[in-house]
Parts: structure tokens; sequence; C-alpha cells
């Protein structure tokens, strides 16, 4: 899998690895785009909370769901690195 999600139910990671000629930063700097698209503020993880109704979850999810599927496309046909239209996010304080 290049995109996958891991932790608690509660707060959950998203795992990206490089897709043949594409590095991770891009396509987790592609995730954050086109989840602010969807007016969804993302560092590429989620923590679930009482405020997150049934309603929020499936809207959330559906949301998603368009986000990576059209990373799954972006990256079948190669389009992903020009779809960018900000720099590439770096790591931040994980790579210290």
């Amino acid at each position: 899998d290049i995109i996958s999600f891991q932790g608690y139910p509660c707060r959950s990671v998203m795992i990206v690895k490089d897709y043949e000629d594409i590095p991770t930063a891009d396509i987790r700097t592609y995730w954050i785009q086109e989840c602010s698209r969807t007016n969804i503020l993302t560092g590429g993880y989620h923590i679930v909370s009482f405020a997150h109704t049934k309603s929020v979850m499936e809207e959330l999810l559906s949301k998603y769901d368009r986000v990576l599927k059209n990373i799954h496309t972006s990256l079948a046909d190669k389009s992903l690195l020009n779809k960018l239209e900000c720099p590439t996010s770096t790591e931040g304080a994980r790579s210290l």
C-alpha cells in the first residue's frame, strides 16, 4: 500500500510511501492540499472527539474517499506532481 492509516481508532496517522518516482512528501502535500479544498484541515492524522457526530463522520469519510480516489488517479496517470499548487510540506519536528 502506498497510503495506509495506522494507530488507535481515536487517533489515526496516515503513512505514505514513495510511489515510483513520486516522493512521499509530494503525495502527503497533495493529500493536505486536496483535503483543504474540501474544508478539512489535516497534517496527516485524525483525532476523533465526541464533537464528531455520526453525520460529521460520514461527511468526513466521504470527503476522504473522494480525495483518496483523486490521489489514486493522479498517481496512475502520473499527473500528481503537476497538480501541486504549493511547496512540498516537510515533516517538521518529526525529522529531529
